[in-house]
């Protein structure tokens, strides 16, 4: 059985969406379980569920800090999976091997890249991303050592047409001439508008961000005869003692592990505060300490904040996805040592500080 309020969708619906890192892949597969589709997070050197209880895969590259070669290698191994649709997941600040990747998929189709998530404060006006109104480039995300930000104008990366809107992406598609576009958003209306005329358009490769893969997704729900996927049933933390671990370095993340630090039935932990040569030996060791948490207390619920931290606690293992409990913050579950272990995913620099404990705080702890 899929979660409640899902969508019992033909095999033809199928819609398989690449992701660069686990937390992008949970927050992507959360939009398309919100749309009505029945998801699964997948490695790319894993393997799917055989049961066939699931419409939709994400599969996590595990590619934003690998070589540019290696990540397009990644890529291509996708292309032999069955999916009657697919889509690009791209991290909404430009970071990591995109380029790379998207060279590897589009293949013989044109390709619109959609960079908005205005609800999370991306937006991209005039071919220029943006993170609440600075771009891109010059935020934080930009100063990534792991993944510098070259510039905040994609289409300077992929000789591609600057769009300027709904008008502007009607007629790209319709002349057929340049291979690429960049459509400007400023609204998450305007990026369900924007995909909505391209959703259906054969030989035309999509790729955004995590709000574009999940109205792709209610694109393609909406063609099925009788489907609405507005009438999901509501999903929500179950009860029990809660972990929440943080391998973010990002100010935002940190501040929202910290605030929790002290609420009844919930454990925190942290990085260490010192700065670190390795992040990714960091996240493996936190993760290790978590894996031992989880076996020593029977704790069930885990948090996890950072697509690194994500990465290192869940492996090869495939996820569930219910849904989003948040912009970014993605409900699922997956199996450790034969137990069903909730788990919620957010990436680094989604939300604001009370974010967490806004969620662990107002929880019905039955």
């Amino acid at each position: 059985m899929g979660a409640p309020g899902t969508i019992q969708t033909e095999r033809l619906l199928r819609l398989l969406v690449t992701a660069d890192d686990r937390s992008g892949a949970m927050e992507a597969a959360a939009r398309c379980a919100d749309a009505g589709l029945r998801p699964v997070v997948t490695s790319w050197d894993g393997d799917p569920p055989v049961d066939g209880t699931f419409d939709c895969e994400v599969v996590d590259l595990r590619s934003r800090h690998v070589s540019g070669d290696e990540a397009a290698a990644r890529a291509r191994t996708t292309l032999g999976r069955g999916a009657a649709h697919r889509v690009h997941k791209m991290d909404s600040t430009l970071r990591g091997n995109w380029i790379d990747e998207l060279g590897a998929l589009q293949g013989a189709d044109r390709l619109l890249v959609v960079p908005a998530y205005p609800s999370a404060g991306r937006t991209c006006e005039g071919g220029l991303v943006r993170v609440h109104g600075v771009p891109v480039a010059q935020t934080e995300f930009g100063r990534d050592q792991r993944s510098v930000v070259a510039t905040s104008r994609p289409a300077e990366l992929l000789d591609a047409a600057e769009l300027s809107g709904p008008d502007s992406l009607a007629a790209w598609l319709d002349s057929g001439t340049v291979r690429a576009g960049v459509a400007d958003a400023c609204t998450d209306a305007e990026v369900a508008e924007l995909v909505a005329l391209a959703a259906e358009r054969r030989g035309l490769l999509i790729a955004g961000t995590a709000l574009v893969v999940g109205e792709v997704a209610r694109s393609l729900v909406r063609g099925v005869a009788g489907a609405d996927a507005t009438h999901r049933s509501r999903i929500s933390l179950p009860p029990g003692p809660v972990l929440v671990v943080c391998g973010s370095r990002h100010p935002t993340s940190v501040r929202q592990a910290e605030s929790v630090v002290g609420l009844p039935g919930v454990t925190v932990f942290l990085a260490p505060a010192e700065e670190q040569p390795d992040p990714e030996v960091v996240a493996l060791g936190l993760a290790v300490r978590a894996h031992d948490h989880l076996a020593a207390t029977g704790t069930s619920i885990v948090v996890l904040l950072g697509g690194d931290t994500a990465d290192a606690f869940l492996g090869e293992r495939v996820g569930r996805v219910l849904g989003s409990l948040d912009t970014g913050m993605a409900l699922g579950e997956t199996a450790v040592d034969g137990r069903t272990i909730t788990i919620v995913t957010k990436p680094g620099g989604f939300g604001h500080d009370r974010t967490v404990y806004d969620l662990l705080s107002t929880r019905n702890d039955r």
